[in-house]
């Protein structure tokens, strides 16, 4: 298997480890919910796409990103959970905030490194996303989006895509209960 690949496999572990549970995941929740109501579910990127995506890491980035994986799992632990905690409040700019703290302690290689990274998994998918919501739209389609919270945040997210599209884009929140 790939580097990246078990680096994956390790981070499912660590979800397990947290106090969150995969199974109770937006995706999850709101594919059960439409399939239950025998609504149509599109995917926006199938999981073929992932793997190549993932597939296409340099070796030095799956390197890296299995290091990562295997370095202190308690800290990424309390990581995942910030970043629901943050995902929940609906703050964009904190999640974007929060990958970029990252960055401060790495050397040029590793920032190098890590930019492929954020290329191919965050900034080179969300055009493609981007244009496939659009495309619901210009149906006038009902529609129920869902992407990581990655992929929304920033200059380069969708729902920055969707506003320079000429679309009106509103922020909901409904706080968990």
């Amino acid at each position: 298997m790939m580097p990246v690949m078990w680096a994956t496999t390790i981070q499912n572990i660590w979800i397990t480890k947290s106090t969150l549970e995969s199974e109770l995941g937006v995706d999850r929740y709101f594919i059960n919910l439409a399939l239950a109501d025998k609504k149509s579910v599109v995917e926006i990127e199938s999981a073929e796409e992932q793997y190549e995506m993932l597939a296409s890491f340099s070796p030095k980035l799956q390197e890296m990103f299995l290091a990562s994986a295997l370095e202190n799992p308690e800290q990424q632990v309390k990581d995942l959970e910030e970043l629901y905690d943050v995902w929940l409040t609906g703050d964009l700019d904190r999640i974007e905030q929060m990958t970029i703290e990252s960055e401060e302690e790495l050397t040029d290689e590793e920032r190098e490194t890590l930019e492929e990274y954020n290329t191919k998994l965050v900034y080179n998918r969300n055009p493609l996303m981007g244009q496939r919501a659009a495309a619901f739209l210009k149906e006038q389609k009902t529609c129920f989006f869902i992407v990581g919270a990655a992929h929304m945040a920033g200059e380069t997210g969708v729902l920055a895509y969707l506003t320079q599209q000429g679309y009106q884009v509103e922020k909901g929140y409904h706080p968990a209960k």
